[in-house]
């Protein structure tokens, strides 16, 4: 007979492997092998537990779904927990045809560090702006360009890693002492 609160630990140690599964990639994709180790030892201590406690009770239905439901709750906790505590910065391309628009001028009147490169593309010179942004800005950055250069195409790609190099105005809403992209 399976105690009432097997399936609530099974649940709450899904969502802690889960979880620290999603932060030990990050860390391996930044190379912070250390961190992603020690990461990886308490994820997989925690899922033997949940494993042979589902294992134990598998003929209770309750014990498999709240290992699932545990997963899938682990998969959104560790999303927010990789927005909430890891301080990303993204690397925007803009890139302007239309010649009586200066999309760098416009950004840099609002406060954006932008780098212009000249550039040519199939009908001639192309306008390129190059930014690096924190993530919270991208989205407030996409509709600035795109409201004074509707034609313009933008992409954006995640950054590893930032050294020097001049900041935007716009910077995160955590405090300093809650951004640990120092050690991230």
């Amino acid at each position: 007979m399976m105690l009432w609160y097997i399936p609530l630990l099974i649940f709450i140690a899904r969502i802690c492997d889960v979880s620290l599964g999603t932060l030990r990639i990050i860390f391996i994709i930044r190379q912070k092998t250390l961190i992603a180790a020690l990461l990886g030892f308490f994820e997989v201590t925690i899922w033997v537990l949940a494993i042979s406690g589902t294992l134990k009770y598998l003929s209770n239905p309750l014990a498999l779904i709240a290992y699932a439901a545990g997963f899938s709750t682990g998969v959104v906790a560790g999303i927010f927990l990789e927005k909430a505590l890891i301080h990303r910065f993204h690397f925007v391309r803009a890139m302007n045809m239309d010649h009586g628009i200066c999309i760098a001028a416009r950004l840099r009147e609002k406060g954006y560090a932008v780098t212009e490169v000249p550039a040519w593309g199939r009908s001639g010179e192309v306008e390129v702006c190059l930014m690096t942004i924190e993530r919270n800005d991208v989205s407030r950055l996409q509709e600035e360009i795109l409201s004074f250069a509707p034609g313009a195409f933008i992409t954006v790609e995640d950054i590893t890693d930032i050294r020097g190099g001049v900041q935007n105005r716009f910077s995160s809403m955590l405090p300093q002492w809650l951004r640990i992209r120092k050690f991230i």
